[in-house]
Order: C-alpha cells, then sequence, then structure tokens
C-alpha cells in the first residue's frame, strides 16, 4: 500500500471516528443532563459570553480551508484535474 493510500485512510478514519465520538458524546450528555448539557449548547454560551471565541472559531475555520485549498504545484496526480478545469474555464471566454 503506498503512503498516499494509508494517508487517505487514515483521514477518512480520523475524520469517521471524531465524528461519531462526538454525536455520541452529545447524545449520552443530552440524555443525562438535557439539552443544557449538549456541546452545541456549550457553544451557545460561549459565543455569548467570549465574543472572542467565536472570532476565534472563524478564524481557525478560516486557517483551515485556506491550508486545505490553497493551490500547490501541480504533480502527476493533479495536473490533468488542473489541466481540465483551465480549458473549461478557456472554453467559456
Amino acid at each position: 500500500m503506498k503512503i498516499q493510500d494509508k494517508t487517505t485512510l487514515f483521514t477518512i478514519i480520523s475524520v469517521v471516528v471524531f465524528l461519531l465520538s462526538w454525536l455520541i458524546y452529545d447524545i449520552y450528555a443530552i440524555t443525562k443532563g438535557g439539552t443544557e448539557a449538549s456541546i452545541s449548547f456549550m457553544v451557545y454560551t460561549w459565543a455569548y459570553k467570549y465574543p472572542i471565541f467565536t472570532h476565534l472559531t472563524g478564524l481557525f475555520e478560516g486557517i483551515l480551508i485556506g491550508h486545505f485549498f490553497w493551490r500547490i504545484r501541480d504533480t502527476a496526480g493533479t495536473k490533468l484535474i488542473s489541466d481540465n478545469s483551465r480549458e473549461s474555464v478557456d472554453s467559456k471566454e
């Protein structure tokens, strides 16, 4: 198995495990303590108490999005995608 395949598998498994853990804990917290014990309610409360929390959350997400989608140099795996996207843009003009 190539390292790229291992990275893909690791990423998918990590995201799924994280989201399932979050969901399972949130359901557990709601059943034990009501909606006020949920993660969503905590985030909602922190947004009112600490306005900087809302700002930093948006900043962190923006940095992640920029990191994931910033253009990198073409590789053998991305050149075909890149060339096709350029052709479709050129044909519209």
